[in-house]
C-alpha cells in the first residue's frame, strides 16, 4: 500500500506539482496528500477490522483484472473486477450507509446487481460472490453481502438484454449522437 502511494504536500497546481505527477505516473504510483492518506489508512483499517471483509480477501488472487469475452446474443463484452480467486468474486462498494436495507437500495438505484451479474457471467460463473460495502465517511465501518445464484441468473438476463439492445441500436445507427 505505502509502497504504491507517493506523498505530496504542496498545492496541486504549477510546475513542481506537474514535475512530481510525471514522476510519480512514470513510477507507476498513485499521488496522495497527506489528508488523503490520513482517510485512506482510516479506510484500510476500518477494512481490516471486518473479520468476514479480511477472510474473503484471504482468497483473492487478482485486484482490477480485466476479463473480456464473447457471447453468440451480443458479440463481444468486457469487464474490469474488482477483486477474484479461485470460485471468488467480491465487488467493493463505498456508500454512506451499509445498512442492509439501505445498501439494497443504493444497489439497485446504481445498478450494482446488474454489473455484478455482468462480471460473474463474464468470469465463468464462480460460486461465491460478495459486495463488501465500505462507509464513506469516519468510522469506515464494513459490511458484506453475498449474492445469490439464483438472484445473479435473473440479474444477468436482464443485462444481457440490455447488451443484446445495445447491439441491435449500434448495428442499425438508431444511436441518437447527444454530441
Amino acid at each position: 500500500f505505502a509502497g504504491r502511494l507517493a506523498l505530496w504536500s504542496g498545492t496541486r497546481r504549477g510546475k513542481e506539482w506537474e514535475a512530481f505527477k510525471a514522476g510519480a505516473k512514470s513510477d507507476r504510483k498513485w499521488t496522495v496528500t497527506e489528508n488523503e492518506l490520513c482517510k485512506l489508512e482510516a479506510m484500510r483499517n476500518g477494512f481490516q477490522a471486518s473479520r468476514n471483509a479480511r477472510a474473503i480477501m484471504a482468497d483473492v488472487a487478482d485486484t482490477e483484472l480485466p476479463i473480456c469475452w464473447r457471447d453468440p446474443d451480443y458479440g463481444v463484452a468486457k469487464g474490469r473486477i474488482d477483486a477474484c480467486g479461485p470460485d471468488l468474486l467480491v465487488e467493493y462498494k463505498t456508500c454512506r450507509d451499509i445498512s442492509k436495507r439501505r445498501f439494497q437500495y443504493s444497489a439497485s438505484d446504481l445498478g450494482y446487481h446488474l454489473g455484478i451479474a455482468w462480471y460473474w457471467h463474464g468470469y465463468a460463473r464462480p460460486k461465491r460472490v460478495f459486495f463488501i460495502a465500505q462507509q464513506s465517511s469516519a468510522p469506515f465501518k464494513v459490511a458484506v453481502y453475498a449474492v445469490q445464484t439464483e438472484a445473479l441468473e435473473r440479474y444477468y438476463e436482464a443485462a444481457r438484454a440490455t447488451a443484446v439492445q445495445y447491439r441491435a441500436a449500434e448495428q442499425s445507427g438508431e444511436f441518437l449522437d447527444p454530441y
